[in-house]
């Protein structure tokens, strides 16, 4: 299991449900996570751990560095 620390990285995060502890994110930086692996995103001044629940690596896409992946809210302990 691998951590991504994502805060410097230009990505697309969308909520999937109202409290945002599901999520699906688009990123254009070609380091793909796998299933389990954990990524650091931005949270206005603070930051946010999720899990990776699924990856779709984007084949024949531009750019050939797209992927994206369907999250799950995982708090550090």
């Amino acid at each position: 299991m691998t951590t991504f620390d994502l805060t410097r990285t230009d990505y697309a995060f969308r909520p999937r449900t109202s409290d945002g502890r599901l999520g699906h994110i688009a990123c254009w930086d070609g380091r793909k996570p796998f299933r389990g692996d954990h990524l650091i995103l931005r949270n206005g001044t603070e930051t946010t751990r999720y899990r990776v629940l699924e990856v779709d690596l984007c084949m024949n896409v531009d750019p050939p560095t797209m992927w994206m992946a369907d999250l799950t809210f995982d708090p550090r302990s």
